[in-house]
């Protein structure tokens, strides 16, 4: 098994505004599911976009203040 480090960057919605950058490290299989790359792209590096509840799984309480 593979640990990947991912950042969380949560801007705001408006002023496109970065409110915080946190990292995180999660199981290879973990992220896949949440990133869902193309077939042949398993560890893509690049952005993704995740919605508030994908952000507040993976981020906990510490991103969820924020949004």
């Amino acid at each position: 098994m593979i640990e990947v480090v991912r950042y969380i960057e949560v801007f705001d919605n408006t002023t496109e505004e970065l409110i915080g950058s946190y990292e995180i490290t999660l199981p290879d299989e973990e992220a896949i599911s949440y990133i869902q790359p193309d077939d042949d792209d398993d560890y893509a590096v690049c952005g993704y976009e995740l919605n508030k509840n994908q952000v507040i799984n993976l981020g906990g309480k510490k991103i969820s203040v924020f949004l």
